[in-house]
């Protein structure tokens, strides 16, 4: 009778530590869902939402702009158009003008200043001023490494 009682306890043990894995294994499941979704609805949500981030920012903020280079001015002054990153690789232009302006203490990623003329791709950010330029305190040069749609 005892041997029957110890038999039945372990066939309980064992239910209860197979149930245990199988709902730990449905929870990191859900879990690694969730997390694909929300990078998915952020990448997406950055990309769509970026052209009237930049029409909405406020003056004094920080943004991060990717443009086309139209004119680059002696002056360090750059007229370009708003590009709207489609995939890390594809960026289509949008028809929001950009006014930028390269300060003295502008920081150059991925290239220098003279990579910087009409038709480069970069990617700006620096503090939006009152009338509605931004000041660019680090430029990444795109040009080449990515597609224009």
């Amino acid at each position: 009778m005892q041997a029957a009682a110890n038999t039945g306890d372990s066939k309980n043990k064992s239910r209860l530590a197979w149930s245990a894995i199988i709902a730990f294994l449905t929870v990191l499941a859900g879990f690694a869902i969730w997390h694909s979704a929300r990078t998915a609805a952020s990448m997406s949500g950055a990309a769509s939402s970026e052209e009237s981030q930049f029409a909405h920012a406020e003056v004094g903020s920080k943004v991060k702009v990717a443009m086309e280079v139209v004119s680059a001015g002696a002056d360090g002054t750059l007229r370009g158009i708003l590009l709207q990153k489609k995939t890390e690789e594809k960026y289509a232009r949008t028809s929001t003008q950009v006014l930028a302006r390269i300060v003295d203490h502008t920081a150059y990623v991925m290239g220098k200043r003279d990579d910087v003329h009409a038709s480069a791709a970069i990617y700006i950010t620096g503090v939006v001023q009152k009338d509605r330029s931004v000041d660019a305190e680090q430029i990444v040069i795109l040009t080449g490494y990515i597609h224009l749609e």
